[in-house]
Order: structure tokens, then C-alpha cells, then sequence
């Protein structure tokens, strides 16, 4: 579980007669959802009825409640409710990793913040600006990656995250 995306696993029996035609995780924010009114993502690939599925997209501090499901001759049936929260961003700015790898990626976060355009600039130790992203966001936090031009020289550099009107967070990162 991270602050975007979660890794949820389920499985199913081999009772029956016949063969399971589709199977995955029903998911919900709402705690108790009744079947088939969540959003359903169909899981690929299994062994012996274990399978994982992958969900993305999702809001950081959120409680998601999930079920495994699987259909057989028409009919779905589903396993027990469970519950997971995403991680939540950290309040301030923060870019990690330091030392980061140019070609690599990078993350950046900011949380609290104001919906709008945003840029991540990266300034060398002589105080010039050497590179920057354009950043739209369209909720209350940032977290993105962001991949390291390979052309960067290696050193210290000051990110700062900024707006039209001023700067919101500073930080040291070092590039290798």
C-alpha cells in the first residue's frame, strides 16, 4: 500500500463443477458496500486459485474497503469485506531519493497546497536554474515522479517548488 496505488490478493476454492470465467477485487470507499456496486477490476493470471491485483489512481489517507470476487456459470459470488488505507503524504516539501540518479526518478511532495500550476526548479550551486518541470495540480497535495534529464551534471542542487506568486518549498537533493 503506498499513497496512490494498492497490491490486494484473494482467491478461490476449486469446488464445483465449472470452471471460473473471470475473478478479481470489488473496491469501494464506502464501509459495507453491497456487491456489484463497486468499481470491479478483473485480476489475470492464477495459481490454484491465489490471485493479486493491482489498483491505482487512488487518494492518499483514504480508507478503501475491497472484496474478491469470481464468476462462475453466470453467477458471482464474493468473499468477506476488507479494509486497507493508503498512505498520506507527509505535510511540506520533500524530494527523495538524495543522492538521485540521473535518468531516474525522481519524487516529489508537497502537502498541503492549493489546486493550480506549479514548477519543480532545479538550481546548480552557482544559483543558476539548470532544469524545470511544469506541475498542474488539481488537488490539495503533489506527489509525483518525475524522471531526471541524463544529461544533468552531477552535484548538489536546490529544488524549489514554486507558483506564479512565490515559493513553496526548498531542498537540497544531490545528483549522481
Amino acid at each position: 500500500v503506498t499513497t496512490s496505488a494498492a497490491t490486494l490478493a484473494s482467491s478461490f476454492g476449486s469446488g464445483g463443477c465449472t470452471t471460473p470465467s473471470g475473478y478479481g477485487i470489488e473496491y469501494s470507499t464506502i464501509n459495507g458496500f453491497a456487491n456489484g456496486t463497486g468499481t470491479r477490476v478483473a485480476a489475470t493470471g492464477n495459481t490454484s486459485g491465489n490471485f493479486a491485483v493491482t489498483l491505482s489512481g487512488l487518494q492518499q489517507g483514504t480508507t478503501y474497503y475491497f472484496k474478491g470476487y469470481v464468476t462462475t456459470a453466470g453467477a458471482i459470488s464474493y468473499g468477506a469485506q476488507q479494509s486497507f488505507t493508503t498512505l498520506r503524504i507527509g505535510d511540506g516539501f520533500r524530494v527523495f531519493p538524495s543522492p538521485a540518479e540521473r535518468g531516474t526518478a525522481l519524487r516529489v511532495t508537497q502537502s498541503p497546497l492549493t489546486a493550480g500550476n506549479y514548477t519543480l526548479l532545479l538550481y546548480n550551486q552557482q544559483g543558476q536554474c539548470v532544469w524545470q518541470k511544469q506541475l498542474n495540480v488539481q488537488g490539495t497535495y503533489v506527489n509525483e515522479s518525475i524522471t531526471l534529464p541524463i544529461n544533468l551534471p552531477f552535484g548538489i542542487y536546490r529544488a524549489v517548488l514554486a507558483n506564479e506568486n512565490a515559493q513553496i518549498g526548498v531542498q537540497q537533493v544531490v545528483i549522481q
